[in-house]
């Protein structure tokens, strides 16, 4: 390998990787995760959401309830869930 190939060769990777990650941010910075949609996100008619104990068939114990907690106080958190 020649000893002017080895600068060029670093000088074009970082072009390479700032226009990668340029081209990442630009096309992810548009993109905005919501956990509710915008409006009411329920259908008419529809007041509560209820959630059940989810089901574990993981080796994990007591992930279910570890889940279900998270989900009902998200849940909660945005005003939606029933007492059923």
């Amino acid at each position: 390998m020649p000893a002017m190939s080895l600068p060029f060769r670093s000088a074009s990777r970082r072009l390479h990787l700032a226009v990668l990650l340029t081209g990442c941010s630009a096309l992810f910075s548009g993109c905005g995760y919501r956990l509710t949609p915008r409006g009411s996100g329920l259908p008419a008619g529809v007041n509560t959401v209820c959630a059940p104990i989810f089901g574990n068939d993981t080796s994990e114990p007591a992930l279910e309830t570890l889940f279900t907690r998270y989900f009902r106080q998200e849940l909660t958190r945005v005003g939606r869930l029933g007492s059923g």
